[in-house]
């Protein structure tokens, strides 16, 4: 059932690789999946001239600087299962376009939107992409890019006055850029810091 939808979703928005020349040169891969999604998410954010420390407030005008094409969000909210997130691709119009379910929790949504234009950007010359709870290569890379677009590592360790970020110091860095305190626990504890309560 979700290959089904997988098909019926490209054919009806016309989904394809993308065929076009980004206007930002990818990185070099590096030695694991993270440090590439970490690499090309600041990539992203140069070309998009946004600083680390600074929200993203439009997804879809960073998106389109990344890219050089209109990156378009489109809800479709009966995929069959849990797997798949969205599907990410280029159309005719030389649009991209990512779809799949709309999450009710903006932070989510945006975080699958952030992966979707990974793939968008690395991983879509041959044919569209899906974005799914897989932990292959790109998977990971893309849930590291997400991460460090939208919570840049550095930016949330020169917010902490301490070595600990207590649960309270989580939330509100969740708030300042619209994720969630997973996506700030993991950037964290990736820079050497902690957050109490951990085993």
């Amino acid at each position: 059932a979700q290959w089904t939808w997988v098909n019926d979703a490209s054919l009806e928005l016309g989904l394809g690789p993308r065929t076009i020349d980004l206007p930002c040169e990818l990185p070099a891969r590096q030695a694991t999946p993270a440090e590439y999604g970490y690499e090309l998410a600041r990539v992203v954010r140069s070309v998009a001239g946004i600083p680390a420390a600074k929200l993203i407030a439009s997804f879809e005008d960073v998106a389109g600087a990344a890219i050089g094409k209109r990156f378009h969000v489109k809800y479709r909210n009966h995929v069959p299962g849990q797997g798949i997130k969205a599907i990410s691709g280029q159309t005719k119009s030389g649009d991209f376009i990512a779809a799949g379910p709309e999450h009710p929790i903006q932070r989510n949504q945006r975080f699958t939107n952030a992966r979707s234009l990974y793939h968008a950007l690395a991983t879509s010359q041959i044919s569209q992409r899906l974005v799914t709870d897989a932990y292959s290569v790109d998977q990971k890379a893309s849930r590291a890019f997400a991460a460090e677009l939208l919570a840049p590592r550095a930016a949330l360790l020169d917010s902490l006055v301490t070595s600990t970020a207590a649960p309270d110091a989580v939330e509100k860095l969740s708030q300042d850029f619209l994720v969630s305190t997973r996506v700030i626990e993991f950037q964290l504890d990736g820079g050497g810091y902690g957050t109490f309560g951990d085993d």
